[in-house]
C-alpha cells in the first residue's frame, strides 16, 4: 500500500527533521525518524504543476509536455501517450485516487478511480476522506495508491496574500499555534526585516496546521490496520 503525501511550497529547511528547531513538526519528524530520510533527493523542476507531473511520471517536464502550470492561458498538459503513477496502479489492480490538489492534466492521463479535487486547509476533513478510501480499499481487498494533495503551506490561491491562517475555516481538532515574529529562522536568501519576519511567522503557523493533519492520516492508517503495511 501506497500513501504519497504531497505539500505545497513546503521548504525543506522548514521541518524539525531537517534542522529547524523553532517549527513545531512532530508528526513530519516521526515520520522521518521511522523511515528514510532524504537528503539528495529533490523533484526535477519547481512547484507547482511541473514538480507533480515529474512525481506521478518519472520523468522530466520536457518529455513530458507538462512544461508550467497546468490550465489557465498556457494550457500546459502531459502528452496522451506517456505514463503515469495512477495507470500504472489502475493496471495492476490497486484502489487509485486522490484528494485535494491535483493540478495536472488532462484528467485521462491521470485517471484516479477516486477524485475528491478541494482547495481546501481543513486537513481534519483530508484525513476524514483517506481514512473513507482506506475503510473502502480494505472492504474491497485491495491494495491501495492514494495520493494527498495539500494546500498548504502555500499562500492564499486568490490574493497571494496570506497563509490561510485564522480564517475560521478549520476542525476543532486542529489547533492553532501563533509563532512570534522574533522566533523564525531567516533563510540565508531573505533579508532579516520586520515584513519577512512576520511572513514567516504566518508561514510557520501553516506548516503547522500541515503537520497535524499529516498525523491524523498516520493514526487514521493505524485505526484501519494498514500502518505495518
Amino acid at each position: 500500500n501506497i500513501v504519497l503525501l504531497v505539500a505545497d511550497d513546503l521548504g525543506r529547511d522548514q521541518i524539525g527533521c531537517y534542522g529547524n528547531h523553532v517549527i513545531a513538526t512532530p508528526q513530519l519528524d516521526s515520520l522521518a525518524a521511522s523511515g528514510t530520510r532524504f537528503t539528495m533527493a529533490f523533484a526535477s523542476t519547481a512547484s507547482c504543476s511541473g514538480s507533480r507531473t515529474t512525481i506521478y511520471t518519472g520523468l522530466h517536464t520536457h518529455q513530458t509536455g507538462s512544461y508550467g502550470l497546468v490550465g489557465e492561458r498556457n494550457g500546459f498538459q502531459t502528452f496522451p501517450a506517456i505514463e503515469t503513477a495512477p495507470q500504472l496502479f489502475n493496471n495492476l489492480g490497486y484502489k487509485t485516487g486522490i484528494i485535494g490538489k491535483v493540478h495536472v492534466s488532462p484528467e485521462t492521463g491521470y485517471p484516479w478511480q477516486v477524485r475528491s479535487e478541494s482547495e481546501t486547509r481543513d486537513v481534519a476533513k483530508i484525513a476524514d476522506e483517506a481514512e473513507s478510501f482506506f475503510k473502502d480499499a480494505v472492504s474491497e481487498d485491495k491494495g491501495l495508491f492514494l495520493t494527498i494533495g495539500y494546500v498548504d503551506p502555500h499562500r492564499q490561491l486568490a490574493t497571494r496574500g496570506s497563509f490561510g491562517n485564522g480564517e475560521n475555516l478549520y476542525d476543532a481538532r486542529i489547533k492553532d499555534h501563533v509563532y512570534s515574529p522574533e522566533e523564525v529562522l531567516i533563510p540565508p536568501f531573505l533579508q532579516d526585516i520586520p515584513p519577512v519576519r512576520e511572513e514567516l511567522s504566518e508561514y510557520y503557523r501553516a506548516i503547522h496546521r500541515l503537520d497535524q493533519g499529516i498525523g491524523m492520516v498516520l493514526d487514521a492508517l493505524e485505526r484501519q490496520g494498514l500502518a505495518d503495511d
